[in-house]
């Protein structure tokens, strides 16, 4: 990995087709003994720690190897960017795609390497920025803050906004480089904008930027652990909680030492959510947990569901995130009350599926469900119905995944290969129509499938009386609905039961947990070294009855979120 980052580093910025040799910013200051071939600047690790983690048990727990180095997600990068260069400011598209793992990309984008092609695609991102910064003279003076003619100005400039952009203070010999660079290409145009521009274009384009570098320093604590510094730590908070670097402010605090402790870091973190940019960071997490995304991309069978049109799939997506924003932000209740809200968000689209009246204008409303309505909460909404459908039939088998996956924290293994995942629509070929739950017996009756069939399939089909895009059926095709299940083994009846079932079981509180530990570190756990910390972890949050604005602050307080493995 750090051969690839100083590749990455020395690929030259051709900034001019009249300059006859590359503009190189290499990767002189990276530390070569940096643990695990992790390559980053330097790191002020700020006041003395006093072991941190509050009393909430993690500190006892010995965290994992992370990932040391991390490149920023699309979301990240195209958030980074607004931040950098203002609202307004068209973010690329051709950007090398995220690996997604256990649904997060900060997970499975952690651990990417970037190869030529994806540097061509930064690269090109970068000239793309930095010429719609320099397009606009209003955004312009902005973003440089000065006059380039002015002598000092270009200096000034890499100096601020630099440090923005790599999220800490330039070394001196960093600062020198990318002045040294930017000088020779005003010189050699006679343009002081221009050397802005190369400046700018660089920057843009650099490791430091387009990567999350934790390093860390030695923990006084404990000599086999090391701990983020307090710099590193103003990264990881910012793009959990904004999904962007941090902000001049944040880089002060962190400078002087505040995030070097657990009580600093709870301290700041609980300001943190008070910004603007947590819904739109934490936001982020809620919609890859629920597979938002996905929602908006699906389709069906015209031939069978003629309304399923993209602006269906975008409402749908659209009342998930209501959903979430009023539950978790406005209303400032319990994650666990995403379970069963009777709040829907409905527009004249979805009140067609719901049976409700239409809005009348498009706009999106807050309804409150009627006692007697068989739908809650987030299983309730079309989004996730249809979502977890086939494009012309149901599949219970897809929404006990998702129960099981995303509210349970169930690991599921593929179908062995040798297995048909299709269901025949009569597999007995005798022209007689069956229910979902009649087609779905050769799971229990096949050795090969029972097993993980038996985890899934009761949860799904007691979801049966909801079609494939998420509408009420009174039968199936003229056949009766049996909307029975079983949970841990215990039968119930249709999506109220299931629900309430969730809403008290304490293994639902602690995959929650365990899904925003997974999204906050990019890394999916190591239970016999992550699971005493998550258990903890677990507790505070039943404390806490799921609050997020309570339970982030313990979270990234906690040695887990804040320390790591010394590697050898």
């Amino acid at each position: 990995m750090q051969r690839t980052m100083q590749r990455h580093g020395r690929r030259a910025w051709l900034l001019g087709a009249a300059l006859t040799t590359a503009c190189t910013i290499d990767m002189e200051n990276v530390p070569v003994g940096a643990p695990a071939g992790i390559t980053g600047g330097d790191g002020d690790g700020g006041a003395d720690d006093d072991g941190g983690g509050g009393d909430d048990g993690t500190a006892e727990a010995a965290p994992a190897e992370r990932v040391q180095l991390r490149r920023l997600t699309r979301s990240q990068y195209g958030r980074t960017a607004t931040q950098l260069l203002g609202d307004g400011i068209v973010v690329p598209t051709a950007l090398p795609a995220d690996a997604v793992d256990h649904h997060y990309s900060t997970v499975g984008t952690a651990g990417l390497s970037v190869g030529g092609f994806d540097v061509e695609q930064f690269e090109g991102a970068a000239r793309d920025l930095a010429d719609q910064v320099m397009e606009d003279p209003a955004r312009r003076d902005a973003v440089v803050g000065c006059d380039a003619t002015a002598p000092t100005c270009l200096e000034q400039f890499v100096t601020s906004f630099g440090r923005r952009a790599f999220r800490r203070t330039l070394t001196d010999d960093e600062r020198g480089r990318y002045v040294a660079l930017g000088t020779a290409i005003a010189t050699r145009f006679e343009d002081p904008w221009r050397g802005i521009h190369g400046a700018m274009i660089g920057l843009l384009a650099s490791p430091h930027f387009l990567y999350i570098t934790d390093v860390g320093e030695s923990d006084p604590d404990d000599p086999e652990r090391r701990r983020y510094t307090s710099v590193e730590m103003a990264s990881r908070l910012a793009f959990f909680l904004w999904g962007h670097g941090p902000d001049d402010d944040l880089l002060d605090r962190a400078e002087a030492g505040e995030l070097a402790s657990g009580d600093g870091v709870a301290e700041v973190a609980a300001a943190m959510l008070d910004h603007p940019s947590a819904r739109g960071g934490l936001g982020r997490f809620f919609g890859e947990w629920l597979g938002v995304e996905a929602v908006g991309a699906q389709a069906k069978d015209p031939a069978v569901y003629p309304t399923a049109t993209p602006e269906l799939f975008a409402s749908m997506s659209l009342e998930l995130e209501r959903m979430v924003e009023h539950v978790v932000f406005d209303q400032g209740e319990s994650m666990l009350a995403l379970l069963d809200t009777r709040t829907a968000f409905v527009d004249d689209r979805l009140a067609a599926i719901y049976g409700m009246p239409a809005t009348g204008d498009g706009s999106m409303v807050a309804v409150q469900r009627d006692d007697d309505d068989p739908r809650a909460g987030l299983l309730g909404t079309a989004g996730v119905l249809s979502l977890t459908s086939r494009r012309a039939r149901t599949a219970p088998t897809l929404r006990g995944i998702y129960v099981q996956q995303r509210f349970r924290c169930v690991d599921l293994p593929p179908p062995p290969p040798d297995v048909d995942v299709e269901i025949p629509d009569d597999p007995a070929g005798e022209g007689t129509p069956q229910t979902m739950r009649e087609l779905l017996e050769e799971h229990d009756v096949n050795p090969a499938c029972a097993t993980c069939h038996h985890l899934v399939d009761p949860l799904g089909l007691a979801l049966e009386h909801f079609d494939p895009l998420g509408a009420w059926r009174a039968d199936d095709h003229g056949l009766t609905i049996d909307d029975s299940g079983k949970y841990e083994d215990e039968e119930f009846h249709g999506m109220a039961e299931l629900v309430a079932k969730l809403r008290t079981d304490p293994v639902v509180e602690a995959c929650m947990v365990r899904q925003l530990y997974r999204y906050a570190t990019g890394h999916v756990e190591v239970e016999e070294i992550d699971g005493p910390a998550i258990d903890a972890l677990a507790t505070v949050f039943a404390d806490v009855d799921g609050n997020l604005s309570e339970f982030v602050p313990a979270l990234v307080s906690s040695a887990a979120f804040r320390t790591f493995a010394e590697v050898e």
